[in-house]
């Protein structure tokens, strides 16, 4: 080419790569900077959850608080679900008093209809009482006492009933009827908290075994009650006082123990509108549960719930009436919350170091909505939220903007975490990325993780 100088043109390109590279490494580097910060806040600030950074001074130790009380943890009793779910498949109902909307029977709590129960996708997680408050109410059960009704709402779709009110009342009788007290499924949970979920899963059953007794042992003396019948003596006289009464009430159950029953009349969004008035006047939520669920249509909130569904569960995005972008983008969003959660998450957390593969983030049992809203706000708008008041500006954020507008925001969150994500941890093909090891930001010496509550 004429005029040309190809030394020169040399020159160029190499700077061009090296403002490349540089700007590539600085933008990881502004990432790493941003983690630690967010990990160094977690020794002040109990909201965030993510570990600090080993061989800083003075962060060799939990901060030190009152013990909390025992809870149980009963979540997975009772899958979680979308209002706006639609499961074209019909439901066999038997015989349960519920087929005709009426009240639901005790024995129902036992068998395979209770299945079908399923608590809102954004309701807390099961896991509030104590082994004491579940004692309390199984003998309020047992002595018939006036205890709390239930209120449920059944779509037009047959298979699933949902409950609006009484989730952790059911969950508990299921658990005693089934003696799943949460150790039943221990995997539902991450490692690091299992000893703390089967110690309270120890501590109820063996409360409730001497206090009220068993599910098994009301079985049992309802067997020796018929048998005593049978061979045409009285097990009255001849059963110790507290079989016979167990006795007594597992026949009742077996046949027409009740519980109040309300139904909500109306589409997805009264049944919606009645659980919001409900839950914020009962079992006391926490103020960010409480900017969750008033939020809960803006994209942040959207964004976590898909994130920790894994984009195997729930309806959290517009889905009618929308254009073919906003549709297209809608049909993206379960692969991008999956990768997402696949790294911060995975692999599962077996409670000891055995490799460097391990998760970037273990959550505690009923913390889950709010890291992950503490880190995708960080990752996504270099935002560290301190406190209340911040989260409720992000969650409030766009909320009320139309559909389009919420499924445009939502994706960009998504491929920005999932962006910057993927360039810390994980394999990555991107020229940007130089991956951290989660055992060396988020792991202390002794290789268990940093987590200061």
């Amino acid at each position: 080419m004429c005029g040309s100088d190809p030394a020169g043109q040399a020159e160029q390109e190499r700077r061009r790569r090296g403002h490349a590279t540089n700007q590539g490494a600085s933008v990881t580097l502004q990432l790493k900077v941003i983690l630690a910060v967010f990990a160094l806040v977690s020794v002040v600030n109990d909201d965030i959850r993510l570990a600090s950074c080993p061989g800083g001074p003075g962060l060799t130790g939990r901060t030190t608080r009152k013990p909390m009380p025992t809870k149980v943890y009963l979540d997975y009793l009772m899958p979680r679900e979308s209002f706006r779910f639609q499961d074209q498949r019909k439901a066999d109902v038997g015989a349960s008093a519920t087929a005709g909307r009426g009240d639901l029977r005790l024995r129902d709590l036992a068998d395979e209809w209770f299945k079908r129960l399923r608590k809102p996708d954004f309701q807390r997680e099961t896991n509030a009482w104590t082994p004491e408050t579940c004692r309390d109410l199984l003998q309020s059960v047992i002595r018939r006492d006036v205890i709390p009704g239930v209120i449920l709402w059944k779509p037009e779709d047959p298979a699933l009933i949902y409950v609006i009110d009484g989730a952790h009342r059911l969950s508990v009788i299921r658990a005693w009827m089934i003696d799943d007290w949460g150790d039943g499924q221990i995997d539902y949970f991450n490692a690091g908290y299992r000893n703390e979920i089967i110690a309270g899963s120890n501590e109820v059953r063996a409360l409730v075994k001497e206090t009220v007794g068993s599910y098994v042992d009301f079985i049992e003396a309802h067997s020796c009650l018929l048998k005593l019948s049978k061979e045409g003596k009285a097990p009255k006289q001849d059963m110790p006082n507290s079989q016979f009464e167990r006795a007594i009430f597992y026949s009742a159950v077996t046949e027409n123990i009740e519980m109040v029953t309300q139904w909500v009349e109306g589409n997805y969004a009264k049944a919606e509108t009645s659980f919001l008035q409900i839950n914020r006047s009962g079992e006391r939520l926490s103020p960010f549960e409480q900017l969750l669920i008033e939020f809960r249509n803006g994209p942040y909130a959207r964004v976590v719930s898909s994130i920790l569904s894994a984009g195997k569960a729930g309806h959290f995005w517009p889905e009618k009436d929308l254009d073919d972008v906003s549709a297209t983008l809608v049909r993206k969003f379960p692969d991008l919350a999956s990768a997402t959660h696949n790294i911060l998450f995975l692999p599962p957390h077996v409670g000891e170091v055995r490799n460097l593969n391990l998760p970037l983030v273990i959550s505690k049992p009923g913390d889950r909505y709010e890291d992950c809203l503490d880190l995708v706000t960080l990752v996504a708008d270099n935002v560290l939220l301190s406190d209340d008041q911040a989260k409720k500006q992000i969650l409030e954020k766009n909320a009320g903007s139309d559909a389009r507008e919420i499924i445009l925001i939502g994706d960009r969150i998504f491929r920005i975490v999932l962006d910057r994500l993927s360039q810390l941890v994980g394999e990555n093909v991107n020229s940007k990325s130089i991956a951290i090891v989660p055992l060396v930001y988020t792991y202390s010496h002794q290789g268990a993780y940093r987590h200061y509550s």
